[in-house]
Formats: structure tokens, C-alpha cells, sequence
């Protein structure tokens, strides 16, 4: 049900915002898609396929086993290292570990656990869900929302806090650009198209469709009693 609620949300949102724009003709984008590897494509599904059963089943280190799977996807005998390493996106792929190794960094300073405390001492509960739900949304636009989750784990022990996580944290990293590493791939890659989409744009939707989605999954949290 939340599903199918936010679901129509982002409908009456964006239908709302771009009222003027609804029924004007489509802007024509053309993409080059490139042809269809049929062995690589196989390869690719094998390795995640096989991944996930080693995710589920085995004690290995789940980082090792994800270095491995990449190892044996980039390696190939029909395609040379420079071009299929041209297809990674390195400027993303750097900002996401850069955005591990400063919340990491943090958490070693000690000062979230000082900040917790202080929070604490001013009424602000953190492994109440209600205040959990608010700070992950003002973190996840901080520091975007996956670090965020990963800063506010210790802090959250009890079952409840699970899903508060999640749909605190998805749904807030629609609110501004830097909510979520998928806002940018997404700008990115339009920018690549002609189609250039800045912090306004992306505000005049994200705005009222994050605070709508977190009604949405706020209500029904205090349903099921996780409230």
C-alpha cells in the first residue's frame, strides 16, 4: 500500500509541477545504445547471480567477494583494458568512496558519538523512531543517504529501526540533489544528452515529492506500530 500511495504521489507531483509542460511534444534524445554483447551479457548475469548465492550462503568477507566478481567480469579475452575501463565512471566512483573514507573518518574522531550525547542531553532521542525518521533526513542531505545509514547504525539497535532507515533514508534522498549518488548518475548522464538539469530544476519536483512521500511513509510506520 505505501508503495502504490507513493507511487501516485510522484504522479500528482510531477504532474502538478509540470502542469504547463504535460502535453507539450516530447524533446527528442537520441542515444546510441551499443550493440548487445550476447557472451559479456551472459558473463555479467552468471557473476551476480552467482554472487548473491555466495552473499546468502557462504561466511567469506562480502567486500572480497564483490572484488572478485568485478575481477572476473573485467576480465575478458575479446575486449582490451582501456576501453572497457573508459566505461567506468570514475569521477562518481571516486565521490562515493571519498564519501566511506570521510564518514569513516568521522566516526573514528569520536565526534558523532559526542554529538549523540549532546543530542540526547537536549531531549533528542535517537533510537526513538520519530527522532530517528528526522535525522536521517537531515543527514542524508548532509552527506547523502547511504553514509547516512551508516553513520546512524550504532545508534539504532532495535528491530524497528531497520525500517525506519530505509524508507527515511530512500525517500530523503529526493529532497536535493546530493540526497543520493543516483541523483547525480542521473544528472550526469542527462548533462551527456543536452539535457541539462540544475539544483532549481530538480528542487521545483524533489521538494514537495519528498515531503509527501515522508507523510506517506511516516503514517504508515505509526500503523504498524513502528512509530
Amino acid at each position: 500500500m505505501p508503495t502504490i500511495l507513493g507511487l501516485a504521489a510522484v504522479w500528482w507531483v510531477v504532474r502538478l509541477v509540470t502542469a504547463r509542460r504535460w502535453t507539450a511534444p516530447p524533446r527528442e534524445v537520441h542515444v546510441v545504445a551499443p550493440a548487445l554483447d550476447r557472451w559479456q551479457a551472459a558473463k555479467g548475469i552468471a557473476v551476480l547471480v552467482a554472487l548473491v548465492l555466495l552473499f546468502l550462503t557462504s561466511r567469506w568477507p562480502r567486500d572480497l567477494l564483490a572484488l572478485g566478481a568485478a575481477g572476473i567480469v573485467l576480465t575478458s579475452r575479446r575486449m582490451s583494458s582501456r576501453p572497457m575501463l573508459a566505461l567506468v565512471d570514475w569521477h562518481l566512483l571516486v565521490l562515493f568512496i571519498a564519501l566511506f573514507v570521510v564518514n569513516g573518518a568521522l566516526a573514528d574522531t569520536g565526534m558523532l558519538d559526542h554529538a549523540v550525547r549532546s543530542a540526547l542531553g537536549a531531549g533528542i532521542d535517537l533510537t526513538h523512531p520519530a527522532w530517528l525518521f528526522g535525522a536521517t533526513v537531515v543527514l542524508s542531505n548532509l552527506v547523502s543517504n547511504v553514509p547516512a545509514v551508516m553513520l546512524l547504525l550504532h545508534v539504532a539497535p532495535q528491530p524497528s529501526s531497520g525500517p525506519v532507515l530505509a524508507l527515511a533514508s530512500t525517500l530523503a534522498g529526493n529532497l536535493l540533489l546530493v540526497g543520493s549518488i543516483a541523483n547525480l548518475i542521473v544528472v550526469e548522464q542527462a548533462a551527456l544528452r543536452d539535457v541539462p538539469i540544475g539544483w532549481s530544476t530538480h528542487a521545483r519536483v524533489g521538494v514537495p515529492l519528498t515531503a509527501v512521500t515522508l507523510a506517506i511513509a511516516a503514517g504508515w510506520l505509526w500503523l504498524r506500530g513502528l512509530w
